[in-house]
């Protein structure tokens, strides 16, 4: 991992009050959990769901065929509701465009949370 980015990442998710914890999913990658999502509660810990995003910056694979960077960030939400889980990821956001990105990513994860927690059936 390139450590420029991901530094620079990594103080804007603490300014922005998001806690850095060891990714679960990379050792290419750098992890932070963001505030509650608005909604139900999640059935395994009586909150919320929160968003968590990983930071992947990978050296050996700098540029693509275009010459842009390949440095990319995958915002991720986890939630049990009735029994089941939701895993879903929102991925190959560019690094760049993280930051400002979280407020339409929070929207979305928002309304696929309400969705899974949605008990009418879709005709």
């Amino acid at each position: 991992m390139t450590d420029k980015i991901a530094e620079e990442l990594a103080e804007q998710f603490l300014a922005l009050g998001w806690t850095e914890y060891p990714s679960q999913e990379s050792k290419q990658a750098r992890a932070f959990h963001g505030p509650r999502l608005r909604g139900e509660d999640c059935e395994c810990n009586d909150k919320p769901p929160s968003l968590y995003v990983e930071v992947y910056q990978f050296d050996r694979f700098q540029r693509d065929t275009w010459g842009e960077t390949l440095d990319r960030c995958s915002f991720k939400i986890f939630g049990e509701k009735g029994g089941m889980w939701l895993r879903s990821t929102i991925y190959s956001v560019p690094n760049e465009k993280v930051i400002e990105s979280i407020p339409e990513v929070t929207r979305r994860a928002e309304n696929l949370w309400a969705a899974w927690c949605s008990t009418s059936e879709v005709e």
